[in-house]
């Protein structure tokens, strides 16, 4: 068991000492995984630094993200700011004035989301005599072609009569539009891939002899899954029809659960364990409030999740009875259920260690109860 080695060093006697409840996260798999997964989907690969916006596993990766990072706040500008030095793009509906400016002022891409917005990004620009990176997103559900499942349809990206008139409006301004971006939503690439690829194609060719239509890059979106390595996906036929619809043209895909998910591991430590009615329960100091993504409670169908357990002292047999463990955590909610142990001796002081969980686990509403944020840490 490797992830348990890994965490017997870190836990072992004279080791670091681990403060619960944490996140573990592990450079060395991001890297991993983003390499090839670039190589799966044969071309640019854009990261999606709200997966996880952890700011010491980005000065340990942010170098390797070559094709760049996609933003969509100030305080994600910040962070990458003289520390990733990689191109950046900005996307966001509600992007701001004071975001618009910075964003320019970086010399990041920015990428309208709407007439009015890019209209603003417009007169920041000429007030400020700056130049600027512009592209336009489109929303996927109105690709010429395509008929996408209806939870692919929402808010984002403009309407193919609105992408001519950004067009027409950045000519008039003797500026030039250098991208198309487009998302379907997360997880969809199962099921819109193709059909995102043959609209974005042919939404390029509509545009093509426009004199601001200058196109240095197509971002196709993501949408990617965690487990994409056993998703069944064709990348080979996949890479040939990007081939034969955009010939030599720039194409970036972006991605962010799967990049970031196996990398990051949540732990917590057992405070008590009890039986009420024939049920075993473990009682963690971390829970929702930590992770709320863990407990579900969002889902109708909940999965179960089965943690590893590290005893307390590893070098000692466990004695407590094997016996099926709910395990909850420290909200004082019913529903701060994180997952249950099978066939391993559960007791007060082990860890349990919930693997895959790098990609959007951070954010949880610590503040309830007032109890501590989790602990973060880096480590390889």
């Amino acid at each position: 068991m490797v992830l348990l080695d890994e965490m017997r060093d870190l836990v072992a006697p004279g080791a670091f000492e681990l403060e619960t409840p944490c996140y573990v996260f592990d450079p060395t798999r991001v890297a991993r995984d983003y390499t090839e997964l670039k190589e799966a989907l044969g071309t640019g690969l854009v990261v999606s630094l709200k997966a996880n916006p952890v700011l010491d596993l980005l000065a340990r990766c942010g170098h390797q993200f070559t094709d760049g990072i996609e933003i969509a706040s100030l305080g994600e500008l910040n962070l990458t700011v003289g520390r990733a030095a990689v191109p950046r793009f900005v996307t966001t509906p509600a992007m701001t004035s004071n975001l618009a400016a910075s964003a320019i002022a970086c010399r990041s891409t920015l990428v309208a989301d709407s007439l009015p917005q890019l209209e603003m990004i417009l007169k920041i620009a000429m007030a400020r005599r700056a130049g600027v990176r512009l592209a336009l997103r489109v929303n996927a559900a109105c690709l010429p072609g395509t008929q996408l499942p209806p939870g692919a349809r929402d808010h984002f990206g403009m309407a193919p009569a609105d992408v001519t008139a950004a067009l027409d409006r950045v000519r008039q301004a003797d500026l030039r539009i250098e991208g198309l971006h487009t998302f379907a939503g997360s997880n969809t690439f199962l099921s819109c891939h193709r059909q995102i690829a043959s609209g974005m194609a042919a939404l390029a060719e509509q545009i093509s002899g426009h004199p601001a239509a200058q196109l240095s890059f197509i971002n196709l979106g993501g949408g990617i899954p965690a487990d994409w390595r056993n998703a069944g996906i064709d990348w080979p036929s996949y890479r040939t029809q990007l081939a034969h619809l955009f010939g030599s043209i720039s194409l970036l895909h972006e991605a962010g659960r799967a990049v970031f998910t196996a990398c990051g591991r949540f732990v917590v430590r057992i405070l008590g364990v009890k039986q009420i009615e024939g049920r075993q329960y473990a009682v963690c100091d971390g829970g929702m409030a930590h992770n709320f993504l863990l407990a579900q409670t969002e889902s109708l169908m909940k999965r179960t999740i089965a943690p590893r357990v590290l005893a307390a002292d590893p070098q000692t047999h466990p004695t407590a009875t094997i016996r099926p463990t709910v395990v909850v955590g420290n909200s004082c909610n019913r529903a701060d259920v994180l997952g249950h142990v099978q066939g391993q001796p559960v007791e007060e002081g082990s860890l349990l260690i919930f693997e895959g969980c790098g990609a959007y686990h951070t954010y949880s509403p610590n503040g309830f109860l007032n109890l501590k944020s989790p602990r973060l840490y880096v480590a390889s």
